[in-house]
């Protein structure tokens, strides 16, 4: 192998031995982090599907109403406030 070559996988060798090492002092505070994480991503996928369960229910709710029922025009409506 070529000298560059071997001296990144000595680096590479030697950046996850000292992560690991750092993980194994500080066991607590690497449960804690995982713990974090993964208490956020269930609450981002908690979050996404309240988001589609209520769109579904709107548009199951607006569906049983009827076509004819509701029209929805663009544009803005301007209100007379005096």
């Amino acid at each position: 192998m070529e000298p560059a070559v071997l001296f990144l996988m000595h680096l590479y060798y030697y950046a996850v031995m000292g992560a690991l090492q750092a993980l194994r002092r500080n066991v607590l505070r690497s449960a804690l982090t995982c713990l974090g994480i993964v208490i956020a991503v269930a609450a981002v996928i908690a979050i996404v599907e309240i988001g589609n369960g209520a769109t579904t229910t709107m548009q199951r709710s607006i569906a049983s109403m009827g076509a004819a029922i509701m029209w929805i025009f663009p544009g803005t409506v301007y209100a007379n406030s005096a």
